[in-house]
Formats: C-alpha cells, structure tokens, sequence
C-alpha cells in the first residue's frame, strides 16, 4: 500500500515570511491580542431578545408577567391573558369558573385600565372577551 502523502505535488514550505502575514492577519489590526472570556447564558440572553422583541416589552407581556399583581391571586390562577386585538383582551378561562369570572368582569376591566394607564393610557383595552378551555 503506498503512503497517501506520496500524492499530493506541488507543496512548498511555507517561509517565515509568509507564517508571520498569516499569523497578522488573524490578530487585531492594531497587534493587539484579545483576552476572550466566556460569558454566562443569562448575560447574552437580553442581547439576542432585544433584537427580535425590540427594546420595550410588548402590552401582551406586560399584562402576562403581572397578571396575578394585577387581578389577584384568585382571578389570575383563573384566567390568563392570551391575546389584545382591537381594544377586546381575550382571556382564557378555566371551565366551571365563568360564573364567578363573570361577576368580576368589570372589577378586571378596572384593574387593567388603571394598570395600563400609567404606561400607554387606559384606552387600550375596551372590553374583556373570555374563552373557557378544560385545563388552565
């Protein structure tokens, strides 16, 4: 069997001159070398979300990360937020809950008001609009 080495042609050695442009050519271009550190996942995790939620929290959000701050405990392991289009917020509800959902329904329209009014104004949110669904 003959050694694979034995086919490649055309190879010259490199000379110190050509090693030291290679070697430039991956440092910084002031000559400088860069210290890379490794950075923990909850440091990079803001960066990559900033750039495909934007800068600011969306209203959905908001409403979804303080929904129990905003409706109380009761309510909130009741329903959930799921959606905001054309001033109607679509909640989820648990079934067997519309009742008393039903009776609290202007007191949770209040609440997202006065919450929302402090951010965007309390005209986001006109009327609340409620799907049961088995489990919550």
């Amino acid at each position: 069997m003959s050694d694979p080495r034995d086919k490649i042609t055309n190879l010259r050695p490199l000379s110190s001159k050509t090693l030291e442009q290679a070697k430039g050519s991956f440092l910084p271009r002031d000559g400088a070398a860069r210290a890379f550190k490794p950075q923990g996942l909850a440091n990079l995790m803001p960066k990559v979300t900033r750039k495909v939620a934007g800068k600011r929290p969306t209203l959905m959000s908001d409403l979804q990360a303080t929904w129990p701050e905003i409706v109380g405990a009761e309510l909130a392991s009741l329903t959930r937020p799921v959606a905001l289009k054309a001033k109607v917020l679509t909640l989820e509800a648990a079934q067997g809950a519309g009742p008393l959902i039903a009776m609290s329904q202007e007191k949770m329209l209040k609440a997202v008001r006065l919450h929302l009014a402090g951010d965007t104004g309390s005209d986001k949110v006109a009327r609340l609009r409620l799907v049961q669904i088995e489990k919550l």
